[in-house]
Formats: C-alpha cells, structure tokens, sequence
C-alpha cells in the first residue's frame, strides 16, 4: 500500500501545471502520473492510458485533437472525466460535458 495523507486526496491538475504549448498524448499521460500517483491504491494501478484517452474520444467526449496534441482545453476536460468516472458511467458523463464543453472552449 502506497502512503497517503489528506493533502494526497486533494489531488488536481491546476492551470498553471499545464504547458502553454500544445501536448502529445504520452506528455498528458505524465502530467496524470506526476499528479494522481499519491491516489493510487496500490503500485501497479495506472492512472490513465492511452486506451482510456482513446475510449474517450471514440465517445467524443471532448473536441477532436489537431495533429496528435492536446491544448489545454482537452487536458482540463479529461482531467474531469477522470474524476467523475468514479461516480458516472461515460453516457452520464457526456450528458454533463455537452452542457458545460461549450464554455470551457470560449474561455
């Protein structure tokens, strides 16, 4: 079991953790690892991989990559996919990201 303490749980990518250069899929994976590792249950859980990313697109849970790279835009809604995969099935979640994707991409 992988140490924890209450600061661990409050675990979140913030803006300014995110490059303001567009990121390819390996580079978001990373950032995941670097952020979410301390939630871990235990050592050979992934965080998020590729599959994942990919399942999400498939279900166009977020706007389409340009040229393989993510803008921040993308990173911020997988982060919240990933949150709420917990408590959501993906159908759930996509009626939640069509009412809010909108405002996320015109801020």
């Amino acid at each position: 079991m992988i140490n924890t303490n209450e600061k661990d749980f409050q675990a979140m990518i913030e803006r300014h953790m995110i490059p303001d250069l567009d990121l390819y899929m390996d580079q978001v994976r990373q950032l995941f690892d670097k952020t979410y590792t301390p939630l871990k249950r235990d050592e050979n859980e992934k965080i998020l991989t590729k599959t994942m990313i990919n399942n999400y697109a498939k279900s166009k849970l977020f706007p389409p990559i340009e040229n393989k790279k993510y803008k921040i835009e993308h990173v911020m809604l997988i982060q919240m996919i990933y949150q709420l995969k917990g408590a959501l099935s993906l159908q759930d979640i996509q009626t939640v990201l069509e009412l809010i994707t909108p405002s996320i991409l015109n801020e």
